[in-house]
């Protein structure tokens, strides 16, 4: 079998894993729930809830710096092993004796989860690496798994089954959950050594994660998402108006059921950076549904809709949150998102305590707050993934338009951060949008003024977008834009150029020559990796000069493959970077050379030679 199968079917066995043990702990909570409330899963009882979210989420946070070492170390397998061992050993223990504590079984599985889910979280890249499958696919999978097991479990024990028979399940399912962990071997690619002490790999990579605007702007939004969702699972359900048509195990099941259709939804953007623009999205659709539970007396369609909004955003902040940390440190970014979900616990029992025992003032306090905490994640995510946000309108305007494709051993080349230059052949007005398409983060383009000075374009371009401006003149004795690229690669920018200067104009020149641009960008930057690339399909389009002018005498394009090569990375040698003609058309060799992926032949040097002489 091949390497890549046999990874995806050890994936299978951990969202197996996932799903399994994600079953019995819920059903284990819910039992646990129905005994502190004195068999009424339905009762409003703010002191007792308040006390068990408290009993649940202290022993994870204080441990959350050992959390963080070990689940980026090479034990990071063994935790998931044992956490599923003592998992089935206190099933075990619970279906032996009939009569034994189910707060404390409740409480012990929590701290386990935390071990769980961090030390999953981090082995993300390791499991996609080997698939080989997307990072965002991996998360979407492994929270589909989970959502998908809170959903059957919630409905199944709110449907009157007894004690005896949840713990009888709830043991098959942990059995189930250790043999698809056993099964699921994906050692980390670089482990944390803990041979110094356990703490201080974890005060490193706590310095790694808090350098990232991103990630910590991720971060802050899991703890906002978990709030929110405690808020409805812990409180809301339990205090639906007395004219309201559905009872606390509907709004329950339906609230459940639109965060599995929310997480597997979030699946349908792949890009490491895009898929966090996903959240805003799912912010603003999530204040919708609150300021309609809120001024609405029937809570049925509003409890699904603000399900499926949370559950769309949950995959992109931890997403974000984890790939675009160092992996290094990635356990510490998962053990931080435990934290958030264990402080936002402590931030409701402490609204829980404060909000008396009348369910009617409580329920307009709890909406109030939902509400104001929905509002302030959508500022905060407006203002956090704007950008990315804008690519994913952008993406699903044009996806009817083109059928993006991306291939090439350069794609998965492309680093997440700091400084790179993309080079391809220009063909489109629409070229940057494809290539923005299949890279795995932010880029920077340089956009002539004809477009770059246009209304609204303009403020987007230099404030969203940070493009470089490039003045539209064929003769210039000083290029200030190639000055603004060098200082946006020394940021740690991702450069797109395209080299030639100039929109292809004739069937039979595929290619012109490049100009001097790139190789003074090189020359002041000699180290920069460099990436080079081809689009295929751009020429013949209807921003293509094919045929007439952009958008004259062609048919306006429709569902039109493009695809997109990308090699490399290179780095362009300091010897030949003396000579400027010839890093020019060693660039432009490569270049042709990027259309070998797509099965197409390098361009023969007679047909990529420029018919201009300098």
């Amino acid at each position: 079998m091949a390497p890549h199968y046999a990874a995806r079917l050890r994936l299978l066995a951990l969202g197996v894993a996932v799903f399994a043990r994600t079953g019995a702990y819920v059903a284990v909570t819910v039992v646990a729930l129905k005994a502190l409330l004195i068999g009424d899963y339905a009762s409003y009882r703010p002191s007792t809830l308040a006390a068990w979210l408290g009993f649940s989420a202290i022993p994870a946070l204080v441990l959350v710096p050992i959390i963080g070492s070990l689940a980026a170390s090479r034990w990071n397998r063994t935790i998931m092993l044992a956490g599923a061992v003592l998992m089935v050993a206190v099933l075990g223990l619970a279906n032996a004796e009939p009569d034994i504590p189910w707060l404390s079984l409740a409480g012990m599985l929590s701290l386990e989860a935390a071990f769980f889910w961090s030390a999953a979280w981090t082995l993300v890249p390791t499991v996609a690496n080997a698939a080989p499958w997307r990072q965002p696919n991996v998360a979407v999978l492994l929270l589909s798994a989970a959502a998908v097991g809170l959903t059957l479990v919630v409905r199944l024990t709110l449907d009157g089954v007894s004690a005896s028979d949840v713990a009888r399940s709830s043991l098959a399912a942990a059995l189930l959950a250790l043999i698809g962990i056993a099964l699921a071997r994906f050692p980390l690619a670089e482990p944390v050594s803990l041979a110094s002490s356990i703490v201080r790999p974890f005060v490193a990579g706590l310095r790694d994660v808090l350098r990232s605007r991103l990630t910590c702007s991720a971060l802050l939004g899991c703890g906002l998402w978990f709030f929110i969702t405690l808020t409805v699972f812990v409180a809301l359900v339990r205090l639906p108006p007395a004219e309201a048509a559905t009872d606390t195990r509907d709004l329950t099941i339906r609230f459940a059921i639109g965060l599995a259709i929310g997480v597997m939804a979030s699946g349908l953007n792949r890009n490491l950076y895009r898929h966090g623009g996903i959240t805003l999205f799912g912010a603003v659709a999530a204040v919708v549904f609150a300021i309609w539970i809120r001024s609405s007396a029937s809570w049925s369609v509003p409890f699904l809709g603000l399900g499926i909004s949370l559950g769309a955003a949950i995959s992109p902040l931890v997403g974000l949150a984890l790939f675009w940390t160092v992996a290094k440190a990635r356990g510490v970014a998962a053990s931080l998102i435990v934290a958030g979900a264990c402080l936002a616990a402590l931030f409701l029992a402490a609204v829980l305590v404060n909000l008396g025992d009348d369910p009617v003032a409580a329920r307009s306090t709890l909406l109030t707050i939902l509400v104001v905490v929905t509002c302030a994640g959508a500022l905060g995510a407006l203002l956090a993934f704007f950008r990315p946000a804008l690519e994913v309108a952008a993406e699903v305007v044009i996806s009817p338009i083109y059928r993006v494709e991306g291939t090439g051993p350069g794609l998965e080349q492309v680093p997440l951060s700091g400084p790179c230059l993309v080079i391809a052949n220009h063909a489109a007005w629409f070229d940057p949008l494809f290539l923005a398409k299949v890279l795995p983060r932010p880029i920077t383009p340089m956009m002539t003024s004809r477009f770059y000075d246009l209304p609204v374009l303009s403020w987007i371009m230099r404030n969203i977008i940070g493009t470089i401006r490039v003045p539209e003149k064929s003769l210039r004795h000083e290029a200030p834009e190639l000055k603004e690229a060098v200082a946006a690669l020394d940021r740690g920018a991702c450069i797109i150029l395209f080299p030639e200067g100039y929109l292809r104009r004739k069937e039979e020149q595929p290619i012109r020559r490049f100009g001097r641009g790139v190789w003074q960008i090189l020359r002041d930057r000699p180290d920069t990796p460099v990436f080079a690339g081809w689009i295929d399909g751009n020429w013949g389009s209807y921003f293509s000069y094919k045929d007439g002018p952009p958008t004259k005498n062609k048919r306006f394009d429709f569902w039109r493959r493009i695809r997109v090569a990308l090699t490399g990375p290179l780095t362009v040698d300091r010897k030949l970077l003396d000579d400027h003609m010839a890093t020019r058309a060693y660039l432009m060799r490569k270049v042709s050379d990027a259309r070998t992926p797509l099965g197409l032949e390098p361009l023969p040097l007679d047909a990529v030679a420029d018919e201009e002489k300098e």
